[in-house]
């Protein structure tokens, strides 16, 4: 495992691998060095989505949303991921000489679930 915090040397460094007899390489992840901000702007986005889509089902029934009973948030793989197909297309670029090819920066995707249970009335 590597960690290249400069996008500009991955090509350089997965070449360097491939040259030193590297032979497999199971994917390239992008990941955020520190997610806790990104988290919390998720938590908090995901607060309001969960008060506005409580309203809504509420008004549908005749009911009215009121305080919050438990939030619970559900533990899972954080960070963000990268699935390019990297994998997939090296063993074709190296067959063909094209060594690693260009890695391009683009968008992580960071999911979190929360459950927010509210009593009605």
């Amino acid at each position: 495992m590597v960690t290249i915090r400069d996008l500009d040397k991955v090509g350089t460094v997965l070449d360097a691998a491939i040259e030193a007899g590297a032979n497999n390489i199971y994917g390239v992840n992008f990941s955020l060095a520190d997610p806790s901000k990104v988290q919390s702007e998720a938590r908090k986005k995901a607060v309001a989505d969960a008060k506005s889509k409580a309203d809504e089902l509420a008004s549908l029934t005749g009911l009215k949303v009121d305080e919050v009973i438990s939030v619970s948030e559900v533990i899972g793989g954080g960070g963000g991921y990268y699935s390019g197909g990297f994998a997939a297309m090296l063993p074709r670029a190296v067959a063909m000489g094209g060594g690693g090819g260009p890695i391009a920066p683009g968008e992580l995707e960071l999911s979190l679930q929360l459950q927010i249970v509210y009593s009605v009335q």
